[in-house]
């Protein structure tokens, strides 16, 4: 399947389609060209309809595309699986996510070992012990 990257304003744009192995060649291009305005560009992700981590290292490369060309750039409605990939890595904090956008995806209490509450973003609960 496809994904597109559409304007849909002057400062804003979204994502439909998957962000994976395939598509992200040609997202990289559009992103670029709609890079090339000045000012700010909002991106909505909420249109995407898979994504993998080949979708977070596009993310990331338009956000040094728009630094290097003094653009600011925001995602909104990043899709939870991207979420947990930024997270894994270290990276979610680098992820300029828009104000009101969901931030995280939703967490679950797990008990684990010593019978604590602790969060998980993801987490699946077998035999009493918390696995991510």
């Amino acid at each position: 399947m496809n994904a597109r990257l559409i304007a849909t304003g002057e400062s804003e744009a979204r994502v439909e389609g998957p962000l994976d192995f395939d598509t992200v060649g040609p997202l990289l291009a559009a992103g670029e060209a709609l890079l090339r305005r000045p000012g700010a560009l909002q991106i909505d992700l909420s249109g995407v309809t898979a994504a993998n981590s080949a979708g977070l290292a596009l993310l990331l490369e338009w956000m040094d595309l728009a630094r290097s060309r003094r653009i600011t750039v925001s995602y909104l409605h990043l899709p939870e699986s991207l979420l947990r990939i930024a997270a894994f890595s270290n990276l979610e904090a680098l992820l300029p996510v828009a104000e009101g956008s969901r931030l995280a995806p939703p967490c679950i209490l797990a008990l684990v070992d010593d019978h604590k509450p602790t969060r998980y973003s993801s987490a699946i609960q077998l035999d009493g012990r918390a696995r991510i």
